[in-house]
């Protein structure tokens, strides 16, 4: 059996401008440089709206760059953008493409956790 190692991917247009967000080792280590190194920490605000405007500026940044965009956005910035009727739809897609990346199912179980059980 083998393993698709691609990582998810999720389209999100923010003012006009479509990026296909994904959550790779350049999300992982932004996030990482903005906790003082401390990604357990952004880890553990995967169920908080703050935790998902971190990696979600982090994200835009990454696609805005692969696309040779030059705009860049804060967690602050991106918290304007998102109509207040996405809030949990947006949440909880952010956190899919970043429990996809670490591995996690979303009752924060990993694969491996899963594999061994079965």
């Amino acid at each position: 059996m083998s393993m698709d190692i691609r990582l998810k991917t999720a389209k999100y247009t923010l003012e006009g401008v479509e990026y296909e967000l994904c959550c790779n080792m350049n999300v992982l280590a932004d996030v990482q440089e903005a906790l003082d190194g401390n990604l357990l920490a952004a880890l553990d605000r995967r169920k908080t709206f703050q935790g998902a405007l971190m990696f979600a500026a982090a994200m835009v940044n990454d696609a805005a760059d692969a696309q040779g965009r030059s705009e860049r956005y804060t967690a602050k910035q991106i918290g304007r953008l998102v109509p207040p009727d996405e809030t949990i739809e947006f949440q909880q897609m952010i956190f899919n493409l970043v429990n996809a990346a670490i591995g996690k199912k979303d009752d924060g179980e990993t694969e491996q956790e899963e594999q061994e059980k079965n």
